[in-house]
């Protein structure tokens, strides 16, 4: 979306809930924050998921651990 559609669009929602109650105000700002926490969520979990099927699929050992990286990273640096 572009600045102007952003901008015309909350405008309009803005229009909306500018003289709801505080009340209303806060449920609205609860259900949206808890709206991107589970979009957030939904694209870790996919992300987590394509990782897996990368490392089942993978024809080497992917290293999975912070140790097994520095492992990897050290074999390579010393020819082994």
């Amino acid at each position: 979306m572009t600045a102007i559609a952003i901008e015309r669009e909350t405008n309009s929602y803005w229009k909306l809930v500018k003289n709801a109650s505080s009340e209303i105000k806060l449920a609205l700002i609860a259900r949206l924050s808890n709206a991107l926490v589970t979009e957030a969520q939904q694209k870790r979990a996919k992300v987590a998921s394509l990782i897996a099927d990368i490392q089942a699929n993978a024809p080497v050992n992917i290293p999975i651990t912070d140790e097994e990286i520095q492992e990897e990273i050290n074999a390579v640096r010393h020819g082994q």
